[in-house]
C-alpha cells in the first residue's frame, strides 16, 4: 500500500506542473499585461470593480503594483483573492477601528485598564531632554497592520514578492531622500502598511533600513513599475484626486490637502505622459467619492466597473479564450500555502524591554501549526502593556528550522509621559464641579516591566500621589507597590437639594500592597495603609468627630475588568470586591470594617445596549468616620439629585439602563439612553430596606469627544427633585 503522505506528495507535484504548464502556455502566446493602480484613500474601491470587470473580460493580469490603497487592492488580489472576495472586504472592513491605534480595553493590561479609568487624553505626549516629544504619526498603524496581516495569511510564507500570481509591488516613499521605493520582498502586510503611510497621520515604517512613508508623494501611479517587471501592455487606473479650486482654499485643511495634491498629482501627470498607444488609460468618475469617505466604498467599486465597462471595447482586444483564461485563473490559484510548523518564537525588544516579559504574552504554541488568530491575538497582548508603537511579526528560518520573530518596537517619544484629564460636573443650575489631573509615567522604568507613577489632581479632589510598582520578576504574574500620597477631599451634606454642610478631609500617609494578576481580566491584592491628618469644617458641621484624623488599615480586592469601554459599554462586565479593616492597634484611630461589592456589565443585542449594575457597601465593627462614607448622586447613580449629594455608611444601589448608538453627530458616536436607580442608605446594616429607598431616573446623551466621554441628562427622583446635568469624564 502507498504511505498517505506519498500519495499527498504526488498530487500536489502534480497540481504544480499542471500549473506551470498552464502558465506556461498562455505566457508565450500573448503580450504580457501589467496593472498600475493609484492610490486615493477610499476612492480606490474602485480598483476592485475594474478586477470585476477584467474577470468578466476573461483578461489576465501578468504583473500589478500600486499605491497607498492600490498597493492594499493589488497585494490582496496579488496574495490570491478573487474580486468578489475583494468587494466583500472592502465593504466589511470597520475603518473606524482601523484608524485607531488603542488597542480593544479587552487586552489592556490591568496597568492601564487602572489608567483608562483616570485619565481622558490617549494621545500622551514623551518628555525627554526636559522638552515634550511627539509621535511620528497621529496614528502608529498596529489595527491596520493586524488587519492585514489576517487578509494575507495565506502568504505568510512568501518573501520573494515575484513568487505571487501575479508578481507585486508595493510603492512607497522614503522620508529621508524623497525618491520612490517598489517593494519587492519581505512581508506582504509590512510592505503594505508602508506604502500607505500617510506622513504625519500614519507613523513611517523601516523595511531593509530605510523609514518609509505613502508612496503617493513620489509615485501615485506606478506605470514605470510594472513596464519594468515585464509588461508589454500596461492598464493604468488613475483615481486621484483633482485639484481644489480656489473658491474651496477657505481653511487650513484644504490648504494642507491641496499642497499634499500638488506632489501626488504632479507626478500622476508624469507619469501619464510615459503611456503608449498600446496602453490603456482608465479613470473612473469618483466625483461623488472624497478619499477619507469610506463609507462610499460601495459607490467606488461601481464606478470602478462603469469605467470599464465604458473602455469594454478597447480591454476585449485582450481577453483570453475560456480555455486559457480557465489555465490562467488555475495557474493563478497555484500558491500551495505550506503548512508551517512554529519551531521557534524569537522577539526582538532592544534593550528597554525583557524578553521574558513579552513571551508569556504570547499564546501560540511552540512545535504546532501556526495560526494567525492566535498570533495576532498575542500581538495585542504585547501591545495592551503600552510600551510599543507597533508589534509585528514574521516567518523566518533559522538553522534549517522555520519559527516566527516577533518584532516590539518601543515608543520613540517614551518611556516617560505626561498625561492630562479632567472631570467637569454642572446641574446647570449654578453648582459645578471641576478636576484637574496632571500625571507623570515612566513605563517601563525597567526591563523587568516596573513603572513609576505620579498624579497631581486639582478641584473638588486636590492631591498629589506617587506610587512604584515592580513585578516579582519580568515573567511574573505577582507584583507588589509602594504609593505615597497627600489629599483633600470634600464632604457634602445636602437638605432638599440645598448644600447646608461642607467639610474638607486633608490627609497625608503611604501604603503598600502585594498582588497577583489574573491574567488581563484583573487582579487580586491586599496590603496596609497609615495615614494621619484633620478636618477642616467650611458650613456646618457634617458630624461631631474630632477633628484629628489618624488611619491605619489593611485593606484587599479582587477586580475582574472585562468591560469594552468605558465611558459607553456595550459588552462585558466589571466586577470589585473590596474590604478593610481599621484598627487602634495598627495605627488607627477608630475601629471598624467595611465590605463592599461593585457592578457593572453590558450586553448588546442588535441595536439596542443593555446596561445593570449594583453597588452594595456596608460597615460594621463601628461607626466610620467621614473620610470613610460612602458617597453617591447623580445622573447615573440617582438621577434628580446632585454629583455626590449623599453620603453614608452603609448603601445598596441597584441601576438598570438601555442604550443605543446614534449616527455620528459634529464628528462623534452618539450616544441616547436611559437608566432607573433605586438607592437604600442606613446608619446600621440592620436597617438597609429596600422600602425605604429612593426611586430615580435619567435620560441622556453622550458623546465620545477628543476631550474624553461628554454628557448632557436629566434626571428625576423621589420627593420632587428634577435635575439637569452637564458631565465630562468617565462614569460609569
Amino acid at each position: 500500500m502507498i504511505p498517505h503522505r506519498l500519495v499527498t506528495t504526488l498530487i500536489a507535484l502534480s497540481l504544480i506542473t499542471a500549473n506551470l504548464l498552464c502558465g506556461l502556455s498562455f505566457a508565450q502566446e500573448r503580450p504580457k499585461i501589467g496593472l498600475a493602480l493609484a492610490g486615493g484613500g477610499a476612492r480606490g474601491a474602485a480598483h476592485i470593480g475594474i478586477l470585476k470587470r477584467l474577470k468578466e473580460l476573461r483578461i489576465p493580469v501578468d504583473y500589478i503594483a500600486g499605491t497607498s490603497i492600490g498597493a492594499i487592492v493589488g497585494g490582496l488580489y496579488a496574495s490570491g483573492k478573487s474580486p468578489e472576495e475583494l468587494e466583500l472586504i472592502i465593504n466589511e472592513i470597520n475603518w473606524n477601528a482601523v484608524f485607531k491605534d488603542k488597542p480593544p480595553r479587552e487586552q489592556l493590561s490591568p496597568r492601564r485598564k487602572v489608567e483608562d479609568n483616570l485619565f481622558l487624553v490617549d494621545k500622551l505626549p514623551g518628555l525627554k531632554d526636559g522638552q515634550l516629544k511627539l509621535p511620528q504619526g497621529v496614528i502608529q498603524g498596529q489595527a491596520f497592520y493586524t488587519l492585514i496581516k489576517d487578509l494575507t495569511r495565506s502568504a505568510s510564507a512568501i518573501k520573494d514578492f515575484n513568487d505571487f500570481n501575479p508578481p507585486f509591488r508595493a510603492i512607497a516613499t522614503d522620508l529621508e531622500t524623497g525618491e520612490a521605493v517598489a517593494i519587492d520582498h519581505g512581508d506582504l502586510a509590512t510592505a503594505i502598511r508602508a506604502s500607505m503611510s500617510v506622513p504625519a497621520i500614519f507613523a513611517p515604517v523601516e523595511i531593509d533600513g530605510r523609514l518609509l512613508v505613502d508612496g503617493g508623494l513620489a509615485n501615485n501611479l506606478p506605470i514605470d513599475v510594472v513596464r519594468e517587471m515585464g509588461a508589454d501592455i500596461v492598464i493604468a487606473v488613475d483615481i486621484s484626486s483633482p485639484f481644489v479650486d480656489r473658491e474651496h482654499l477657505d481653511n487650513v485643511l484644504a490648504v494642507a490637502y491641496q499642497l499634499t495634491n500638488f506632489l501626488t498629482r504632479n507626478n500622476t501627470l508624469r507619469q501619464l505622459e510615459s503611456l503608449t498607444e498600446n496602453d490603456i488609460l482608465i479613470v473612473p468618475d469618483l466625483q461623488t467619492v472624497e478619499s477619507a469617505d469610506f463609507k462610499s466604498t460601495d459607490r467606488a467599486v461601481e464606478m470602478g466597473y462603469i469605467s470599464a465597462l465604458l473602455n469594454s471595447t478597447r480591454l476585449l482586444d485582450l481577453s483570453m479564450s475560456e480555455q486559457d483564461y480557465a489555465g490562467y485563473e488555475l495557474y493563478r490559484s497555484g500558491i500551495i500555502t505550506p503548512k508551517i510548523v512554529v519551531e521557534y518564537i524569537d522577539i526582538n525588544t532592544g534593550e528597554e524591554i525583557s524578553e521574558s516579559l513579552l513571551r508569556k504574552k504570547i499564546i501560540q504554541p511552540l512545535d504546532q501549526l501556526l495560526d494567525v488568530d492566535l498570533m495576532n491575538e498575542s500581538l495585542g497582548n504585547i501591545n495592551g502593556l503600552g510600551y510599543f508603537e507597533t508589534v509585528f511579526y514574521d516567518v523566518t528560518e533559522r538553522d534549517g528550522m522555520t519559527g516566527v520573530s516577533i518584532t516590539a518596537k518601543p515608543r520613540s517619544w517614551g518611556p516617560k509621559y505626561i498625561q492630562f484629564g479632567a472631570r467637569y460636573s454642572n446641574n446647570l443650575a449654578g453648582d459645578d464641579g471641576l478636576d484637574l489631573r496632571l500625571g507623570y509615567l515612566v513605563a517601563p522604568r525597567g526591563p523587568d516591566g516596573s513603572e513609576w507613577s505620579s498624579n497631581l489632581s486639582l478641584g473638588e479632589e486636590t492631591g498629589l500621589s506617587t506610587e512604584y510598582f515592580r513585578p516579582l520578576r519580568p515573567d511574573s504574574s505577582y507584583f507588589y507597590s509602594v504609593t505615597a500620597a497627600l489629599s483633600r477631599q470634600r464632604f457634602n451634606a445636602f437638605v432638599d437639594g440645598d448644600l447646608v454642610a461642607q467639610s474638607d478631609i486633608t490627609r497625608i500617609g503611604a501604603s503598600a500592597r502585594f498582588g497577583h494578576f489574573l491574567g488581563l481580566l484583573g487582579e487580586t491584592s491586599f496590603g496596609y495603609r497609615l495615614y494621619t491628618g484633620d478636618r477642616e469644617d467650611r458650613i456646618g458641621v457634617i458630624n461631631s468627630s474630632s477633628s484629628d484624623i489618624d488611619g491605619g488599615e489593611v485593606f484587599g480586592r479582587l477586580v475582574y475588568d472585562s468591560l469594552d469601554s468605558i465611558s459607553f459599554p456595550t459588552h462585558g462586565n466589571y466586577l470589585q470586591f473590596n474590604g478593610l479593616r481599621s484598627d487602634e492597634n495598627i495605627g488607627a484611630s477608630e475601629n471598624f470594617g467595611q465590605y463592599g461589592l461593585d457592578y457593572f456589565g453590558a450586553v448588546t443585542s442588535k441595536s439596542l445596549t443593555f446596561l445593570g449594575g449594583v453597588r452594595l457597601q456596608l460597615t460594621t465593627l463601628g461607626d466610620a468616620p467621614l473620610q470613610n462614607r460612602y458617597q453617591f448622586g447623580g445622573l447615573f447613580e440617582l438621577g434628580g439629585v446632585n454629583e455626590n449629594e449623599f453620603s453614608t455608611e452603609n448603601l445598596v444601589l441597584l441601576r438598570a439602563g438601555v442604550a443605543r448608538q446614534m449616527n455620528s453627530f459634529l464628528g462623534s458616536n452618539m450616544w441616547v439612553g436611559g437608566m432607573l436607580q433605586h438607592a437604600s442608605t442606613a446608619a446600621d446594616t440592620d436597617d438597609l430596606s429596600f422600602d425605604d429607598g429612593i426611586l430615580g431616573g435619567s435620560m441622556y446623551l453622550g458623546w465620545n469627544t477628543l476631550a474624553g466621554p461628554l454628557y448632557l441628562g436629566y434626571g428625576i427622583s423621589e420627593g420632587g427633585n428634577n435635575s439637569l446635568h452637564l458631565l465630562l469624564g468617565k462614569q460609569f
